[in-house]
């Protein structure tokens, strides 16, 4: 806080780049918090899907579920251990 309170107290103007070196120093990259991971539960060859009578639909559920692993993320050991 002290170093926020710091860069607005120059009378509401702030440089820009004082900014980016405020947030360079302050915050991590965006989507760093967070990591791929494989989801220890998935069947790629789930065989729920062939209840569906429609072949179209079928294929098509098929394909959004093979998308699970490319969406699964996990907090990332840097932050798990930070309280705030």
């Amino acid at each position: 806080m002290h170093d926020w309170q710091a860069l607005i107290s120059c009378g509401g103007q702030i440089d820009e780049g004082a900014l980016r070196h405020f947030v360079e120093s302050h915050f991590d990259e965006p989507g760093g918090e967070l990591d791929a991971c494989q989801p220890s539960d998935f069947d790629p060859e789930c065989g729920k899907f062939e209840t569906i009578n429609c072949p179209s639909y079928r294929q098509w559920a098929k394909e959004l579920h093979r998308k699970w692993p490319t969406l699964c993320r996990k907090v990332s050991m840097h932050f798990q251990f930070v309280h705030i």
